[in-house]
């Protein structure tokens, strides 16, 4: 039943016959009760569910009725003429959107996988930072974590004051002398930055994000100049040549 089964979860969770198929659910529908369980109960819900199944089954279309209880289910590959081909596949995701180039260049930092997967999903706004909870419709409050002030989201996290202020003591103790950085997203692209930059960069977003989760999960709190150790020791663990 496939899709069906999904809509009428209440209803499939008493039948009989979980596997039946639509030709199958067809012949009977004249008697539905004999594909469900005794336990079923005869409310009003119930009985409007059913009824809504059935006026489903009764909508598909007409070569439907046409099967007998002993049709044989076939797969159909709809992107060809129903037979697969590698060619009809390779043409589909070739219409897929392709990736960024500076998304490209994620995978070749040299920091350890989970900084480079966070990384990933930071670029593309997929953390699951309150505003994106919020779009799946979780009810929170919406109050930045590391500097309480502003509200959270991707854009901001990575910009509040708390984590400017980290990212200052991190630039000063380490080798690279900047005194400021773009986005992320531009220290990707621009060929001006070393990609130890970008490394850098990388973890300390990665440890900010870290520092965001223990306040909200731990409610343990680090100040910048610990949160600066963290990520100047993770990067000095990143640079040390594997034997």
């Amino acid at each position: 039943m496939g899709v069906l089964s999904s809509r009428f979860k209440d209803l499939f969770t008493y039948c009989q016959q979980p596997d039946i198929t639509v030709a199958d659910f067809s012949a009977n529908q004249h008697r539905p009760f004999v594909l469900f369980k005794p336990s079923i109960s005869s409310s009003a819900s119930t009985i409007q569910q059913l009824n809504s199944l059935l006026e489903e089954v009764q909508n598909l279309p007409s070569s439907i009725d046409t099967l007998s209880s002993t049709a044989i289910d076939t797969v159909h590959w709809s992107l060809s003429s129903g037979t697969f081909t590698a060619a009809s596949l390779y043409n589909f995701l070739n219409l897929l959107p392709k990736i960024p180039s500076n998304l490209r260049f994620v995978w070749k930092l040299k920091v350890p996988p989970r900084v480079i997967t966070f990384t990933w999903l930071m670029l593309q706004d997929k953390l699951p930072t309150v505003d994106n909870l919020q779009k799946r419709w979780m009810v929170l409050v919406n109050q930045c974590s590391l500097c309480r002030v502003a509200c959270e989201s991707s854009s901001h996290l990575f910009n509040c004051s708390f984590f400017i202020s980290t990212r200052s003591l991190v630039l000063n103790q380490s080798e690279m002398h900047y005194q400021s950085l773009p986005p992320l997203h531009e220290l990707m692209t621009d060929k001006g930055f070393p990609i130890k930059v970008a490394e850098l960069f990388a973890l300390t977003c990665f440890w900010a994000w870290k520092e965001r989760c223990s306040r909200i999960f731990k409610n343990l709190a680090s100040n910048p100049d610990s949160l600066a150790s963290l990520v100047l020791d993770d990067w000095t663990l990143c640079q040390t040549p594997r034997h």
